[in-house]
């Protein structure tokens, strides 16, 4: 077979095993969410499981020191679309059954990391099947990411290009973007045959323009940027010197768990248990928020993470970024919902890096008519957020200061 023949029935193998990765995701994105959802209303129905956290950080310690997958996450499966190195096939179920086991009782962590860890466990399983060259085993990977996190959140379009966007930011593969299509819109029609409901929060008017409302949003968006940044770093600070201090995974997790419960309790709310998205719901359909929700989610999310408990950051910066953004419009005189959705877009692009992505999300979950504002905080938010993000893994390819930009050929 010549050279030619040879890289087509590669990319014709590569689309087939994309459909199949698509199909799988959308099944197997569907179980999740329904497990998901349905362990958080049983939490919610016997209040008294939130107490049962630390043991529930005692069994994921257990799980993943028994499969040997202790330092395995997100960022392994990032690091698998750039290099050789391979990712179990056990990462699926495991961080499937530890991300349940996290929401059963109330750790603050959101799903959609472990979206892209199931999704990449998943295709990877396929590649190794199949037996793709290292190439078309990167891309398929890729197909992975994007078909859970579509199946999971509903926003296929977002899901693609954060698939290609978060492996290396500023360089696409432009490979992958049809094989990510392809399985991308598959998971999301399987996921919706099935019954799931997509994360939808839309601002039902939005402010006519002035030029005092686009100097508001930009102080919003300069604001978001810093709290991305202020995350970043306190999750990646706590993770270290928490294992430093508790270098046993079993202490450490019991010890942040028990952190965890006590604030909820002090607190008198589950508000800040679980992804948080109900919360985030009352802000665009109500107007209602706390003050200092922002404050408090992250500060339980950070304990969650740090102690080990499974399931992302994603969500719970959604959160966190819509009612820092309705804080920041009641202070500026702003609509709720409005602020809202420039807070979570401002605050998801910080963290995540990915302007095409963030922007392509605001729009799908909040809603068309804002497109100005949510790429004017995006923007704000690429340029001036830093390298730090959630992800370690993660490649920069250029800088992101304004009047710095140059070309890593690296």
């Amino acid at each position: 077979m010549s050279k030619a023949s040879n890289k087509y029935f590669s990319a014709i193998k590569v689309l087939l095993l994309s459909c199949i990765t698509g199909v799988s995701g959308g099944i197997v994105g569907t179980l999740f969410s329904y497990s998901v959802e349905f362990v958080t209303e049983l939490r919610a129905e016997h209040s008294w499981l939130i107490y049962l956290l630390p043991l529930g950080g005692l069994a994921t310690a257990g799980i993943y020191k028994l499969t040997k997958l202790n330092c395995v996450s997100t960022n392994t499966i990032l690091e698998s679309v750039r290099t050789q190195k391979s990712v179990s096939v056990l990462i699926a179920p495991v961080i499937f059954v530890c991300t349940v086991i996290t929401h059963l009782f109330g750790g603050s962590a959101g799903r959609e990391g472990a979206a892209l860890q199931i999704g990449g466990g998943i295709a990877s399983y396929f590649s190794g099947l199949f037996k793709l060259d290292e190439k078309s085993r990167h891309t398929l990977i890729q197909c992975g990411m994007a078909a859970m996190f579509s199946a999971l959140f509903g926003t296929p379009f977002a899901a693609v290009l954060f698939a290609l966007e978060v492996v290396c930011v500023g360089h696409i593969r432009v490979i992958a973007m049809l094989p990510c299509a392809v399985s991308g819109a598959i998971s999301f029609l399987v996921a919706q045959k099935c019954g799931v409901t997509p994360e939808r929060f839309m601002c039902n008017s939005f402010p006519n323009f002035t030029l005092q409302l686009l100097l508001k949003v930009i102080l919003i968006a300069v604001a978001g940027v810093v709290l991305s940044s202020i995350f970043c770093k306190l999750l990646h600070f706590s993770e270290h010197y928490i294992a430093k201090f508790l270098k046993n995974e079993f202490i450490r997790a019991f010890i942040c768990g028990c952190a965890v419960v006590l604030i909820s309790v002090l607190l008198k709310t589950t508000d800040y248990n679980g992804g948080g998205l109900n919360v985030v719901s009352r802000i665009f359909t109500h107007g209602e928020y706390r003050n200092e929700a922002f404050l408090l989610k992250i500060l339980l999310t950070v304990l969650t993470v740090a102690g080990g408990y499974k399931g992302g950051e994603i969500v719970p910066s959604l959160f966190i970024g819509a009612s820092f953004g309705a804080f920041c419009g009641g202070l500026l005189g702003v609509d709720v919902a409005f602020a809202a959705a420039i807070g979570a877009a401002a605050m998801f692009c910080g963290i995540s890096k990915c302007l095409l992505t963030s922007i392509l999300i605001s729009v799908e979950l909040f809603g068309f008519g804002g497109v100005g504002y949510y790429i004017l905080a995006c923007i704000i938010s690429f340029a001036f957020s830093g390298k730090t993000g959630l992800f370690k893994q993660e490649r920069i390819s250029f800088s992101e200061f304004i009047g710095n930009i140059r070309v890593n050929n690296n």
